[in-house]
């Protein structure tokens, strides 16, 4: 089935085209030639949401195929851009029935699956669902330590620079960095059962790569204007570790987008640049 969304336009190359969802591809055409100037799979895009303001913004989150490098994708459309949002939702619940009933048709014969009408390779893998998922990295801990302000990458460095002049290498404790959606654990890297300390990702307020590419650190808003800074040591280096906690910060964005009533306003995200 295909779904057009008519006059969308792109806001950073101001061109008007086409959102078209058709069978699990978001694709952008041009209203004048019809001729496709960018296809998305649709199990590829990482996260999605609405604009708090007007609704009429949309954005998706998707790796570049050719740098491998996760890019934002933002529209100005002419009609309500939840529509999309629900579309989107729409296709992923199918892609994921289609998925359940190839593995239940998996042990059956050939015929079988082709009289199911299963399209989808039995071998292929559906991403899984960001509420299921749990990234785990081994990295050392360097602490905690209390910061004025809750954003901005001079604070940032600042706690990174202190914790690593005020100690040794040797005295860094190895830990196991648990980022699921909803929060950020760390643990004992012995014993995961261990938890040392406990995130919620819905009260982190900054994050960042410090200057040197080993270091990550975010802020989390502790409440009654006490803002604390966790500072880490990563190997080979931070990017990986960084992209897993801001993934679970836009997947939050996106639950409190869709979540909120009209009437209220939208968690406000910040991140460096």
């Amino acid at each position: 089935m295909e779904q057009v969304f008519p006059q969308q336009t792109l806001m950073p190359l101001g061109k008007d085209m086409y959102l078209v969802l058709e069978n699990n591809m978001l694709n952008l055409v041009d209203p004048m030639d019809r001729s496709v100037l960018h296809s998305q799979p649709i199990a590829s895009i990482r996260v999605w949401g609405v604009s708090r303001d007007n609704g009429r913004d949309f954005a998706y989150v998707a790796r570049d195929k050719n740098t491998r490098i996760l890019k934002c994708h933002v529209f100005r459309c002419d009609t309500p851009a939840k529509a999309i949002a629900t579309s989107l939702h729409e296709i992923c619940s199918r892609i994921m029935t289609e998925r359940k009933n190839a593995k239940a048709m998996a042990g059956g014969s050939l015929q079988d699956r082709m009289q199911a009408g299963l399209d989808l390779p039995l071998q292929a893998e559906f991403p899984t669902p960001k509420t299921e998922l749990v990234q785990k990295f081994q990295v050392l801990y360097l602490g905690m330590m209390p910061v004025a302000r809750p954003i901005g990458m001079d604070i940032l460095n600042g706690a990174i620079d202190s914790l690593i002049g005020s100690s040794n290498k040797e005295d860094w404790t190895p830990v196991a960095l648990n980022v699921a959606d909803a929060t950020v654990t760390i643990s004992k890297d012995k014993d995961e059962e261990e938890v040392l300390v406990e995130c919620r990702v819905r009260f982190l307020s900054f994050m960042g790569v410090g200057r040197d590419v080993h270091t990550f650190a975010f802020i989390m808003d502790a409440g009654g204007h006490r803002f604390d800074c966790h500072v880490f040591w990563c190997e080979p280096n931070a990017g990986s570790v960084s992209e897993a906690v801001q993934a679970a910060c836009m997947l939050r964005y996106q639950k409190c987008l869709v979540a909120r009533p009209p009437s209220q306003k939208a968690l406000r995200l910040v991140t460096p640049g």
